[in-house]
């Protein structure tokens, strides 16, 4: 799907909410398991510097929706961690399969690389195979599995994590 990559604005809130809460209630994608409010994704948003840890958008070219987000986020707020940053992609479910993952995930790993990362960490369900060959095509490495660390669905959930080196 052809589109841009920006940065996301307060405006993309609504949107970056309901691509997430899809998220939470259909996938294991992530381990949240109750619908956020636009209200609690603001702060998220807010708490994100765009000049260090941006979230941007990915706006289809032929209608000007936004149909996924990414970002780059604190590994831990331990300051000996601030080299690391943790990636995450999200694509509307009508959106998905059509590369924009791909795209954002570049955009991310050329971000973190001017922003002077040494390392980006991706977690995910170790169940969750196109996002784990998306990343490992971007050369990612599997850094460990988390044995049952996440519980969704009425099943434990297997965390894979994987690295980026950056340098």
């Amino acid at each position: 799907m052809e589109g841009e990559i920006r940065l996301a604005e307060l405006s993309d809130v609504p949107v970056i909410t309901d691509i997430y809460n899809y998220a939470v209630l259909h996938t294991t994608a992530t381990q949240d398991l109750h619908p956020q409010t636009v209200e609690v994704r603001e702060k998220w948003f807010l708490a994100h510097d765009p000049q260090r840890l941006p979230v941007f958008v990915f706006e289809a070219a032929a209608t000007k929706e936004v149909v996924g987000w990414s970002s780059l986020s604190l590994f831990s707020e331990r300051p000996g961690y601030s080299i690391t940053a943790e990636v995450s992609i999200y694509i509307a479910p009508h959106a998905q399969a059509k590369g924009i993952g791909k795209k954002m995930l570049h955009h991310l790993i050329a971000v973190a690389r001017e922003q002077g990362f040494h390392s980006l960490l991706a977690r995910m369900a170790d169940e969750n195979v196109p996002s784990k060959v998306m990343h490992l095509a971007a050369g990612f490495q599997p850094a460990g599995l988390l044995k049952e660390a996440g519980w969704k669905f009425n099943r434990y959930i297997d965390i894979a994590i994987l690295q980026m080196m950056l340098v």
